[in-house]
């Protein structure tokens, strides 16, 4: 990785950086509110729609991010 970074500007560098610590906050951050959910008990029909849920926006969030950090890269 750090011989595909030596050839880019420092602001390419910043932002590939950027997008790999989202990348790894959003699963940290999803991972962190399915365990929650599973420990506040109840059935697994009353789990499954918060799971759901959380896991549509967590990801859903973290694909506008990296999107938008893609086509700042390109530079569109």
């Amino acid at each position: 990785m750090i011989v595909f970074l030596k050839g880019l500007q420092m602001s390419e560098r910043f932002l590939i950086i950027t997008k790999k610590i989202a990348i790894f906050l959003a699963i940290s951050i999803w991972i962190a509110l399915i365990i929650h959910i599973f420990k506040g008990g109840g059935g697994m029909q009353e789990q499954l729609p918060k799971c759901i849920f959380t896991t549509m926006i967590t990801f859903g969030i973290l694909t506008l991010i990296v999107t938008a950090i893609d086509k700042k890269l390109k530079g569109d």
